[in-house]
């Protein structure tokens, strides 16, 4: 009898925590490469942005996704991941930190791309900002975050829960930010772009799902004994 239930804890246990999708935390850090305005000038680009971005400003950032073991479609084909994330990047005097779209028409969009001829690849793209209520200048309005791979790499992985998010998997990595001005609703005006140089991931941890998957064990683990003790 113990035997049993002690098999019926440990399958609730497993199943308690399997059933909450993991949390991947993908890191990834390097410099920027270059500061370009649509109508200005390189160097009048990174006076508007206050000075604190230019050619080797280092940046840092990550990005929070629930993991999907749901296969990937077949090849030359694209798949949209919905929220919950995390989108959180520094460059300069720049900070961008979204875990929401705070205004209408913010999104978040996580895609796959398998095309052996292009070259596949993961690209994560934040809309995130709204214009500051005060101030003038520029402001960050979106992130775009592509890990690619060379063409003709064949992409050996079927769902998010097997990609390997290193650089040797992804040796074509590079992130741009565009900023706007708070005076002007037309398109961007200036964009900064950087090469990742070191890609990492963990699963983030869940210690209170783990703590109620290990009470509720232990207490059927109880009940049981306490009940076949009496027999």
């Amino acid at each position: 009898m113990r035997a049993s239930a002690w098999a019926a804890a440990m399958l609730l246990a497993s199943w308690s925590q399997s059933a909450a999708a993991a949390p991947i935390r993908v890191d990834f850090a390097g410099t920027i490469g270059s500061v370009q305005g649509s109508v200005l000038s390189a160097p009048a680009a990174e006076a508007a942005l206050g000075g604190s971005l230019h050619g080797g400003t280092p940046f840092s950032g990550y990005v929070v996704f629930e993991d999907s073991t749901t296969p990937f479609p077949a090849d030359d084909s694209l798949y949209d991941f919905a929220p919950p994330y995390v989108v959180h990047t520094e460059l300069g005097s720049y900070v961008s930190d979204s875990i929401a779209p705070p205004v209408a028409g913010s999104h978040f969009l996580l895609r796959v791309r398998k095309d052996l001829t292009l070259g596949s690849a993961v690209a994560v793209y934040a809309n995130d900002a709204a214009a500051p209520s005060s101030g003038t200048g520029l402001y960050l309005i979106d992130v775009f975050v592509f890990l690619g791979q060379p063409s003709l790499q064949p992409f050996d992985f079927h769902s998010l829960a097997e990609l390997q998010w290193d650089l040797a998997t992804f040796p074509n990595a590079t992130v741009s930010w565009d900023f706007k001005s708070t005076a002007n609703a037309g398109p961007v005006e200036v964009i900064a772009s950087g090469t990742i140089t070191s890609l990492s991931a963990h699963v983030v941890p869940e210690p209170a799902a783990g703590l109620l998957a290990l009470a509720a064990a232990v207490c059927f683990l109880s009940a049981r004994c306490g009940a076949s003790s009496k027999t």
